[in-house]
């Protein structure tokens, strides 16, 4: 009697459907940074939703502007300084949706303590769901000697060991090899090689990279 009640148990465990957890099969950002220290992004995104979605944000970061959803102007919300797109379009629906966001962030160029001009370069910005193939496409002005450092919030400079990146005269391509957590970000940081940019130029870039790396350090 007991195995009987032991085996029954087992049929309906494995009869209960496993909890639906929504996700991004792809995420593709496309990065051209500009002489002048600003730069344009477009994110391509494929978002599954298992679960009906709520009040669902894509995260984009600070100092942006001249956002777009899908080619229109698109519906914003900020929080702590940091800009979302509103995808309530996908509110209560159940599926596989593409979006395509672009926007322009108006410097990614700052100055350490040496003087040196640093680029930060945003690729995700803490997107709520595990993102399952992302990619990436970064074009500098010129071309650059100096190496691009890769971060996240949940990985450090660790995430470059689940990373694959090659360059090609001014281009950088890359695809990370693992699954993203939610809520992850990912950066690239470089060093300027020096004529990259106009000499002494008063970039803006410190209040995007402080906000970043509050977001990394504070695992959003």
């Amino acid at each position: 009697m007991r195995r009987a009640i032991a085996l029954l148990l087992c049929i309906l465990l494995f009869m209960i459907p496993a909890h639906a957890a929504n996700s991004a099969p792809r995420v593709s950002t496309t990065v051209v940074v500009h002489e002048n220290g600003t730069c344009t992004v477009t994110i391509e995104a494929d978002i599954r939703l298992d679960d009906p979605a709520r009040e669902l944000k894509f995260p984009l970061g600070t100092d942006i502007k001249s956002v777009t959803l899908n080619g229109a102007p698109a519906p914003l919300s900020q929080s702590e300084g940091i800009t979302s797109v509103n995808l309530s379009h996908l509110d209560g629906k159940i599926g596989l949706y593409s979006c395509t966001i672009s926007f322009e962030i108006n410097s990614v160029v700052e100055l350490d303590d040496t003087g040196k001009q640093i680029v930060t370069v945003p690729l995700l910005y803490g997107f709520p769901y595990l993102v399952e193939d992302m990619s990436f496409q970064i074009t500098m002005p010129s071309r650059f000697d100096s190496v691009p450092t890769f971060y996240s919030g949940y990985h450090g400079q660790d995430i470059e060991r689940q990373m694959s990146a090659s360059i090609t005269g001014s281009v950088i391509r890359g695809t990370v090899t693992q699954e993203l957590k939610d809520s992850e970000t990912l950066f690239m940081k470089l060093a300027a090689p020096e004529g990259m940019f106009p000499a002494g130029h008063t970039f803006g870039g410190s209040l995007y990279f402080d906000a970043m790396a509050m977001a990394i350090f504070a695992g959003v």
